[in-house]
């Protein structure tokens, strides 16, 4: 399997707010509200933005934990956006660090996890509806957060702006702004750029791991006069 070389992530940071009762603990709606409670924090890459309110589903495989949102590549997890009890959370770490469990199960589906994910949590205050020993948890890819001039998964917020102003940083061709709906509706096309399984979060690759295949498109089209050098 293709390993991750690297990716830029924007998580999602939440509120929480009480619905139906499920197994125990009742299932949620999650919602960005800035403020002192300290849950408005940065994402790994340092971004954040609010989030409509959705639903949490449970883990199935991990009674007690819930996820509100998810990002896969091909079916290997790199992204997830959980809630739910300290010693739950733990008791999840646990198996998967161990390597007693390869897999994450939840809304239907079923993905291959890496016991080298990476790990950040957030205890919730003591106001929580649920209680003082309650944590906002997020895995992610090792990669996550890092530069890197291959490949990026972009969570949230991913129109044609960000994305072309994460293609010039990963570029090794200089790029002229004019060109940009045109490229990147050619990477779409090449499956350079696509969206990836997610549930509540929207999430892109920009995969440019073939360097030598990325060029000779940009280079093709700039000799075919399809990306000029003067905008107009």
């Amino acid at each position: 399997m293709t390993p991750y070389t690297a990716a830029a992530v924007a998580a999602p940071n939440h509120t929480l707010h009480a619905a139906a009762n499920h197994g125990g603990m009742a299932a949620t709606t999650l919602r960005v509200l800035p403020g002192p409670d300290g849950l408005h924090k940065a994402a790994p890459d340092g971004t954040h933005a609010a989030q409509p309110c959705r639903q949490v589903l449970p883990v199935d495989n991990h009674p007690g934990v819930y996820c509100d949102a998810y990002v896969a590549d091909g079916d290997r997890l790199i992204f997830a956006s959980l809630v739910g009890r300290s010693g739950k959370i733990m008791a999840m770490y646990g198996v998967i660090v161990a390597g007693l469990d390869r897999y994450f199960r939840v809304d239907g589906r079923i993905f291959d996890i890496d016991k080298s994910l990476e790990k950040r949590q957030t205890k919730l205050p003591a106001s929580c509806r649920y209680g003082k020993d309650c944590v906002h948890a997020m895995l992610y890819a090792p990669p996550v957060g890092n530069d890197s001039l291959q490949r990026r998964a972009l969570l949230r917020d991913v129109d044609d702006a960000r994305l072309w102003e994460t293609l010039q940083h990963m570029s090794t061709l200089g790029l002229l702004d004019h060109w940009r709906t045109v490229l990147l509706t050619a990477l779409r096309a090449q499956g350079m750029l696509k969206p990836l399984p997610s549930m509540g979060i929207d999430a892109v690759m920009l995969d440019l791991a073939d360097n030598k295949a990325y060029e000779t498109l940009v280079q093709t089209m700039i000799r075919d006069s399809i990306l000029r050098g003067g905008a107009v």
